[in-house]
């Protein structure tokens, strides 16, 4: 599922062809001004892991790791919902890699695909939603490179939505990652294969501003099953849903593995939400105008 800030264990499409996209859907989309009135429940569309919405999403996110290597990755993202309860999504990473005196790799990494089901959901209550959901990284990396797995990676997970305030929503979520072959298809050390087995655990709070400004944090907690390498990131950042289909926003993660930080991470995102929400029927229902003679 996507996320404000970027995932713990996280590994393009120019910007101007995203916002192209965008406009041709919006075409087809109910009209959002800028200026329009944006509710706390309208920011939460965008980032509450239990609503399927179908979602356009570009980031970009700069990463400066140890012996001042730099990782850049432009992350489209899109979800389409098939009904009011579940959706399919796609993120096509594309890393570039700078690394002083060395020639550096680049190109598409491993790409995300994912299905989620929203079994409960209900706004009104304080306890608003559980979802499920199966995601699954292809091998569209080149492992000779350094930029991919080489190996399908499996990732069921699920997360829930709490509202203990109107404008102060937690989102707790979670995943496990499991690869069918050891890295690169091959084990080097049959004896001790290097496989993905990892929990993450993530818990993502808001505060909501008006006009559609909003605070966040992300701690976010990975136990490598396979090996001693457990780690804790924290991000944080801000936003603005500028409407009801439009929102940005920029973020920093900090990454520490013990006492050591070994990663930090610059991002930046939009998001726009295109075509239509789909609601349950019961819902529908009450939104269709009364025939003559109804009471």
């Amino acid at each position: 599922m996507r996320r404000f800030l970027p995932r713990a264990q996280s590994r393009g499409i120019a910007l101007v062809s995203f916002l192209s996209l965008t406009g041709l859907l919006a075409q087809d989309s109910e009209p959002a001004a800028i200026n329009e009135d944006v509710a706390p429940d309208d920011v939460k569309k965008f980032i509450d892991p239990t609503v399927m919405n179908d979602v356009l999403e570009y980031r970009f996110q700069a990463n400066f790791l140890p012996r001042d290597t730099r990782l850049y990755s432009h992350r489209p993202y899109i979800g389409y919902s098939l009904n009011y309860w579940s959706a399919v999504w796609a993120e096509v990473p594309i890393w570039d890699f700078s690394v002083p005196g060395a020639d550096a790799p680049s190109g598409i990494s491993d790409t995300l695909v994912g299905w989620g089901c929203v079994p409960y959901k209900d706004l009104s209550k304080r306890f608003t939603g559980f979802a499920f959901w199966l995601e699954a990284l292809a091998p569209t990396g080149n492992v000779d490179k350094g930029i991919g797995f080489g190996t399908w990676v499996l990732a069921p997970g699920g997360g829930v939505a709490l509202n203990p305030t109107d404008t102060f929503p937690v989102y707790i979520s979670g995943r496990y990652l499991h690869s069918l072959k050891p890295l690169g298809g091959v084990a080097e050390n049959p004896d001790e294969p290097d496989l993905v087995r990892s929990i993450e655990l993530n818990i993502e709070t808001l505060h909501i501003f008006p006009k559609g400004f909003f605070v966040a944090a992300l701690p976010s907690f990975t136990f490598d099953l396979n090996q001693d390498f457990n780690f804790f990131s924290l991000g944080v950042g801000v936003g603005r849903a500028l409407n009801r289909r439009l929102m940005v926003t920029g973020g920093y993660v900090h990454y520490v593995a013990g006492r050591r930080t070994f990663n930090q991470a610059f991002v930046v995102g939009i998001t726009f939400i295109w075509g239509k929400e789909k609601v349950r029927p019961e819902v529908r229902s009450t939104l269709k105008p009364a025939s003559p003679g109804s009471p």
